[in-house]
């Protein structure tokens, strides 16, 4: 549940900011290394959530 959160959180982040350094002109402030972590954080996430689904088929 929390992995899901978490998950969701931060592509929702990632959605917003990705437009926002473009269009306001952040991209000193967003840097890709700042997304690159965050495509991280989404990818390990998502590895447990979509772990924690399969598992449910087996129980």
């Amino acid at each position: 549940f929390v992995a899901g959160a978490i998950f969701s959180g931060f592509a929702m982040v990632v959605t917003l900011a990705v437009p926002a350094r473009e269009m306001f002109g952040l991209k000193n402030l967003i840097t890709l290394r700042h997304l690159d972590n965050m495509n991280k954080v989404i990818l390990l996430t998502g590895s447990m959530v979509g772990y924690a689904y399969a598992m449910e088929f087996f129980i």
